[in-house]
């Protein structure tokens, strides 16, 4: 019988041996099947904060440089109306070419509707409200320069315009953080 203890302990040793490498295996398993989750998880994550930016992002790029074009074309016809003399009603032939300049630049740039498509990309009316004020503001300030006298009235409303346009670019550099 004393041959067979030897036999039983080896056996047992196995055994043993046996069932705590299956258990390191399981453990391992379970700590890969983990990792695994978090890093689909985190590519989930990646690609859903991806769409977002393509869906909200480029819009609100888009409208930032739709504004900044807008107003330096506006800004560009205000300041050629202003230019004009009011008193004499002769206009020189330079100024005159700098107005017909900056209003077929103007025209042209409706006329393509990228700033109304723009307009109709954004989710945030708030931006919308704000950009389409500054815009009123500044054709109201090119026809009340061309209608009455220069004032200076008009020089507010463009260094108000010029100060909300810097707001709202503050605004969409915001949302574009928040995204």
């Amino acid at each position: 019988m004393e041959s067979w203890l030897p036999a039983i302990f080896g056996f047992g040793g196995v055994l043993v041996g046996s069932f705590f490498s299956l258990w390191l295996t399981k453990l391992q398993l379970n700590n890969s099947d983990k990792r695994l989750d978090r890093e689909f998880s985190k590519a989930r994550e990646d690609a859903q904060r991806q769409r977002r930016w393509e869906v909200r992002g480029e819009p609100l790029l888009k409208l930032r440089t739709e504004l900044a074009l807008m107003a330096a074309k506006l800004e560009r016809v205000v300041a050629a109306v202003y230019k004009l003399p009011t008193k004499t009603g002769i206009i020189p032939d330079e100024q005159a070419r700098g107005l017909i300049e900056a209003q077929v630049d103007w025209n042209t740039h409706v006329a393509s509707g990228d700033l109304r498509q723009t307009l109709f990309l954004q989710f945030d009316a708030e931006l919308v409200i704000k950009t389409k004020e500054i815009l009123f503001d500044f054709l109201v300030s090119a026809h009340e320069v061309l209608g009455v006298t220069k004032t200076e009235e008009v020089k507010e409303v463009l260094e108000k315009n010029r100060t909300r346009i810097v707001e709202i670019q503050e605004l969409i550099n915001k949302r574009l953080e928040e995204l």
